[in-house]
């Protein structure tokens, strides 16, 4: 009884989110079902002007951290399993006319993606191509013939390739550029830190176990099974769990948000009410992975050793006078956790002591979409000590609970100094 009655206080919690700041409401989805797919969603390419710097000041340094561009999905098991069920139905005649279309668009999709899983799609390398050119029309004084573009990936190949669509474009943009691209098992401490250090919560399991359960009711509880498959004795003889077709489904449709140039859509096969609860369980499983929600392990603490890498490496290009850009290429899993422990306007509350009164929720779209970035731009002034920051998050200007007297600038002494704090709570 204690466990339904703290579930439905989790649920009713979970629900009430939709009024945070960052949060993606149901009318939005309903408005917009791309809004849906949360990591698969492309980059959003920026709209709003930037603000001038102070009088005097110059940019000189880039400090970029981001992650790879739209890929295909990791794995092609959602195919497998969708596509082996429903060519199953139609040999016995039992899928609906909405069923074999999807078939169709199914087999289409999945002989594009054959052979390719978590590789790097045509879109994904054009959005690192278009970052790159905004960051050099933004800030051409980082990008002279005497500056030094030091880039780094991890070890997976899609931000590899991420990288080398990035660094290429630049170097079209000036072929006198010094710039180094490496991928090296020594950075990835930094790069993608996965080691949990984190001191375990003694509630971890107990709390994991109810946030899944929630997670698992929001992801089972579609029938999209029963508009693709006419028969419903069918489906109690040869599907285990019906709500695992849709959520299957779910996945490849998001998907094809990174491989627009195949023209597929699979919208139909969901009602918006259902993507909107996949939607919420992704968000959901964000902040259950991450440890964010409280009595779980803060596994966001494996962020930490990135928080100082920016810090140790913007100390060495201000002390050497150095002008230039370090570009750093990972995944959603270091950017949402920068975001949050950086406490970035409406995705950092902090989780307060126990889930009846959480107050941290976000929506995983507006914070790891596809090619999603972090950059901290750095500025100085002849005859001045004080270097200027400005922090722009997917190439926007960004707050933090900094006290600064010229927004959205902040003083790297100040601003160094609230990043090594938030490095050690």
């Amino acid at each position: 009884m204690r466990y339904h009655s703290q579930l439905l206080a989790l649920t009713a919690l979970l629900l009430s989110v939709t009024v945070a700041p960052a949060q993606t409401t149901r009318a939005d989805i309903f408005n917009n079902p791309s809004l849906a797919a949360v990591v698969y969603l492309p980059y959003p390419a920026p709209t709003t002007p930037l603000t001038p710097a102070p009088e005097g000041y110059k940019p000189f340094y880039i400090s970029h951290v981001g992650r790879h561009g739209s890929r295909y999905m990791v794995s092609n098991e959602y195919y497998h399993h969708t596509i082996d069920l429903l060519s199953k139905a139609e040999r016995d005649k039992v899928l609906t006319p909405l069923g074999k279309e999807t078939l169709a668009k199914l087999r289409i999709a999945y002989a594009d993606a054959h052979g390719k899983a978590g590789m790097l799609s045509t879109l994904g390398g054009q959005q690192h191509e278009q970052i790159a050119s905004r960051m050099y029309r933004n800030f051409p004084e980082v990008f002279t013939d005497n500056s030094f573009v030091d880039a780094r990936s991890t070890l997976v190949n899609r931000c590899m390739q991420s990288m080398a669509h990035f660094c290429t474009q630049l170097q079209l943009l000036n072929k006198d550029l010094d710039i180094s691209q490496r991928t090296r098992k020594k950075d990835q401490y930094f790069l993608s830190n996965n080691k949990d250090s984190a001191q375990a919560a003694p509630t971890n399991k107990e709390v994991r176990q109810r946030v899944i359960h929630y997670m698992d009711s929001l992801n089972q509880s579609n029938r999209v099974v029963y508009r693709l498959i006419s028969r419903e004795s069918w489906i109690r003889k040869h599907v285990k769990r019906p709500g695992q077709v849709g959520f299957d489904l779910y996945q490849i449709w998001g998907n094809m948000l990174c491989q627009p140039q195949l023209h597929l859509d699979f919208t139909d096969a969901f009602e918006r009410n259902e993507l909107f609860q996949f939607f919420q369980a992704e968000n959901v499983r964000w902040v259950l992975r991450r440890g964010i929600i409280p009595g779980l392990t803060p596994r966001y603490q494996y962020i930490y050793p990135l928080v100082n890498n920016i810090v140790s490496w913007a100390d060495e290009v201000i002390r050497h006078g150095k002008t230039g850009a370090h570009l750093r290429f990972a995944h959603d899993t270091q950017v949402y956790p920068l975001a949050f422990v950086l406490r970035f306007s409406g995705y950092g509350q902090r989780p307060t002591a126990n889930l009846d009164s959480l107050n941290f929720y976000t929506s995983a779209d507006r914070v790891v979409p596809m090619a999603s970035n972090i950059q901290f731009i750095f500025y100085r002034k002849k005859g001045s000590d004080d270097i200027l920051v400005k922090i722009l998050f997917l190439e926007k200007e960004q707050h933090i609970p900094l006290a600064t007297d010229q927004w959205p600038y902040y003083h790297w002494r100040d601003l160094r100094a609230y990043m090594k704090r938030q490095a050690t709570r």
